[in-house]
Formats: structure tokens, sequence, C-alpha cells
């Protein structure tokens, strides 16, 4: 049985895990940010627009 491309893509987007960023000082979600996105050493700052606190994260494993 052969998969249209599309189909194929609407599974690999199933398998995304997603990470929800929230602000340190006022716990308002940020962002959404794919798991594998910070892979090992990446470095990621994201600001709260509300409190102005930068929210820092860093990958590992």
């Amino acid at each position: 049985m052969l998969v249209s491309p599309r189909q194929s893509e609407q599974d690999d987007r199933s398998d995304i895990h997603w990470i929800e960023v929230r602000c340190r000082g006022c716990g308002r979600l940020l962002e959404k940010i794919e798991q594998h996105a910070l892979r090992p050493g990446k470095h990621i700052e994201i600001k709260c627009g509300r409190c102005k606190v930068v929210n820092d994260l860093v990958g590992t494993d």
C-alpha cells in the first residue's frame, strides 16, 4: 500500500513532543517549543512581555 506525502507529514507531526515555557516571574505561558529544539548545549532566552523577566533554557540530553 502506498502512502501519499501529505499523510506521512501528518503522521510525523503526531510524534512531536512539545515543552511549555512559562515565565519564572509571573507564571504566564510564553511559548511552546519542540523538544528536539532544545538539544544539548542549546541556549534559548525568552523575555516575558508582562513582567520583563528574562527566562533562559539550556538543553540537556
